[in-house]
């Protein structure tokens, strides 16, 4: 069936990814064709929910930089719904695609969302507005090979933190989405822990000279990171201001490939 696009928000991420296949494919199904995967995960923000609608799931087989509205093609497969991203966070994920593909070079992915996109915030629900580059539609670029009978996995990583922004003191919030793309079995190393105490809202950052990547801690405490780049960095944790608890630097944390490092903090209202 062909799909209306029109006054719909395009999603797409300048990212380039090379697929990498994995074990789980359906011999029984996929008779010649790629059968591909594609889970969403979350990076948390400071958010009670952050709803998105997933309308559809389109490829591109074009290998240029630059695709135009012709060419895109559904796939099978696609779990249609609304997706609270902060379900989503310290190491679940939940599957948007499990479809047939004929195989072929993929040069794009685009993520087509409905209009029912919310964030809860201070036990009130509002409307997530669309920005204008959102709308006039952004591309991921895959550079990839779907190969006959063979299984392979994305995993979109939205960073909810980055993604959702309050529009000045008007309670309303734009959705510019922050995404990075990861392989089924992502280089780089990861760091999780616990922090004490869990109830309190707490940033958690990695870095490493310029570079830095964030989440959230969830309800209980529990936080985690993946796909870090191997290296030593200084783990930040920033508890809400309201707390009256003091932000801690841990500093020499090792990150190495395939490794998970456990790093586990208490806060309090004084200086260590």
């Amino acid at each position: 069936m062909t799909r209306n696009l029109t006054g719909k928000a395009f999603l797409a991420f300048g990212l380039a990814l090379m697929l990498g296949s994995c074990t789980k494919l359906d011999e029984d199904r996929v008779n010649g064709n790629a059968q591909l995967q594609i889970r969403l995960t979350d990076a948390p923000g400071n958010f009670e929910a952050v709803f998105i609608e997933i309308e559809d799931i389109l490829i591109h087989r074009s290998v240029e930089d630059s695709v135009g509205e012709e060419g895109w093609e559904s796939i099978e497969g696609v779990r249609r719904g609304t997706y609270n991203l902060l379900d989503l966070v310290n190491g679940r994920d939940t599957l948007l695609v499990d479809g047939n593909v004929p195989p072929g070079h993929l040069g794009h992915l685009r993520l087509v969302l409905g209009d029912e996109n919310r964030v809860k915030a201070g036990g009130r629900e509002y409307e997530l507005i669309t920005s204008s580059d959102l709308q006039a539609g952004l591309k991921l670029n895959m550079n990839g090979e779907l190969r006959e009978d063979e299984v392979y996995e994305i995993l979109l990583d939205f960073d909810a933190a980055r993604s959702v922004i309050p529009a000045g003191d008007s309670g309303k919030y734009v959705l510019k989405p922050v995404i990075r793309v990861l392989e089924a079995d992502p280089a780089g190393g990861t760091v999780r822990g616990v922090i004490s105490p869990g109830n309190v809202n707490t940033a958690v950052l990695a870095i490493k000279g310029k570079d830095t990547l964030g989440t959230y801690a969830d309800t209980l405490g529990n936080y985690m990171l993946k796909a870090l780049p191997p290296g030593n960095y200084t783990m930040r944790f920033m508890p809400d201001s309201a707390s009256g608890l003091i932000p801690v630097d841990t500093a020499g944390i090792a990150i190495n490939d395939g490794e998970v490092s456990q790093v586990n903090i208490s806060l309090s209202s004084t200086e260590p």
